[in-house]
C-alpha cells in the first residue's frame, strides 16, 4: 500500500525499505513486487486488510494519534536494539 495512506503509513507490515530507484522512478514495477512480498510474508489476508484499512477517513486527531502511537513504539524498538534487549 502507498505510503501516502495515513491509515497504513506506519503499519509495521507496511514499513520495508527500498531504493529511490524502485519508489520513484520504478513506482509500478515495485507496487507489483511489493505486493507479491506482502502476500509471501503476510498473506494475502494482510493485502485485504491493508486494502479494507485505506478506505477509511481518518480525521487528524486520528492520524496525529496514529503517528504518535507509531513514534512511541518505534522509540522503544530502537531503545531496546541500542540496549541488546
Amino acid at each position: 500500500m502507498e505510503r501516502a495512506n495515513k491509515a497504513t503509513r506506519w503499519l509495521e507490515e507496511n514499513l520495508h525499505p527500498a531504493c529511490p530507484s524502485c519508489n520513484v522512478f520504478r513506482k509500478e514495477y515495485h507496487k507489483r513486487e511489493y505486493t507479491l512480498y506482502i502476500i509471501d510474508m503476510y498473506g494475502r489476508e494482510k493485502i485485504d486488510e491493508f486494502k479494507s484499512l485505506t478506505s477509511e477517513i481518518l480525521n487528524s486527531s486520528k492520524v496525529r494519534f496514529l503517528a504518535e502511537e507509531a513514534i512511541k513504539y518505534y522509540s522503544e524498538q530502537l531503545k531496546e536494539l541500542r540496549n541488546g534487549d
